[in-house]
């Protein structure tokens, strides 16, 4: 009934939506199998989401309470462990002993991408390979083995199925850069509480980028208006580099996408791709 109550929730389906286009690049998909393996990602990012907000203390997502704030910590972990273990479960069913792998990897990432943002957040001297590790390991390892996964149960090459990993790596780690920006909430559409990342002391792209050019902290700016703090960032150049970021990572996933054959699924990766530059400049107005 509570995983019920989580998986009912609007939400953009990328990852099952990325799993089931690329499984239909090939002609030897098997559709239950594939939207076994859809099903098994999604539950595998709602168990992730479900311990995100323990984790943060978060009240809010997508609009409505967060797991712990309608049934308290204990049950949103044990929601959360229960939608790993079905994912799991789906992933086994799906019959694809690659795609399990591939899912299970990423569960462990998953875990090890949470630890390691702890852990860089007390890095005396952070680095950009250690912000790169770390929002893989959080977010973008999930996105590249949807895309590998719905290669793998189309039977496609080897050579395809390293490239589909490359377009969901890179629209991965432009989907989490994104994410960062819109966490100052300069638009106030977040459906979340926003500067959950700052009040934590964790480093984002923004507060990276502020660190690297100002020489700042961005909890400083807490205190102030949104409207302040976007003409700070935007005066001393941080939005143009964060957003120069982002489309690198978004040109390299269009670039792996070119390795698959014209046709309606491909013209609807290519779509999300472009959405979610149209979402980072909107997340920058």
């Amino acid at each position: 009934m509570r995983l019920s109550a989580l998986m009912g929730r609007h939400g953009k389906r990328v990852r099952s939506t990325l799993l089931l286009l690329f499984a239909r690049m090939g002609e030897r998909m098997v559709p239950e199998n594939a939207c076994l393996g859809a099903a098994a990602v999604e539950l595998l990012h709602t168990a992730s989401l479900a311990h995100d907000d323990v984790i943060d203390e978060a009240h809010m997502r997508r609009g409505e309470p967060s797991a712990p704030e309608r049934w308290g910590n204990k049950m949103a972990v044990l929601v959360g462990d229960y939608a790993f273990a079905r994912s799991m479960e789906l992933a086994i069913g799906s019959g694809h002993s690659e795609v399990v792998r591939a899912i299970n990897h990423a569960s462990c990432e998953l875990c090890a991408g949470e630890i390691a943002e702890f852990d860089f957040a007390l890095v005396p001297e952070p680095t950009w390979a250690g912000y790169r590790q770390v929002i893989y390991s959080k977010t973008a390892v999930l996105l590249e083995v949807c895309c590998q996964a719905g290669a793998l149960f189309s039977e496609l090459s080897k050579e395809q199925v390293s490239a589909a990993a490359a377009v969901g790596g890179a629209f991965g780690m432009a989907f989490q850069m994104c994410d960062d920006l819109l966490d100052l909430d300069f638009t106030g559409t977040l459906d979340k509480p926003a500067h959950i990342d700052l009040q934590n002391g964790l480093l984002s792209l923004p507060s990276l980028l502020e660190r690297e050019m100002n020489g700042g902290d961005l909890r400083t700016w807490l205190a102030k208006g949104p409207m302040e703090l976007f003409a700070h960032l935007r005066d001393t150049g941080v939005l143009r580099r964060a957003l120069d970021l982002i489309q690198q990572e978004l040109d390299e996933a269009a670039r792996h996408l070119e390795l698959f054959p014209a046709g309606q699924a491909r013209t609807h990766v290519m779509s999300l791709i472009e959405d979610l530059r149209m979402r980072t400049l909107f997340a920058m107005s």
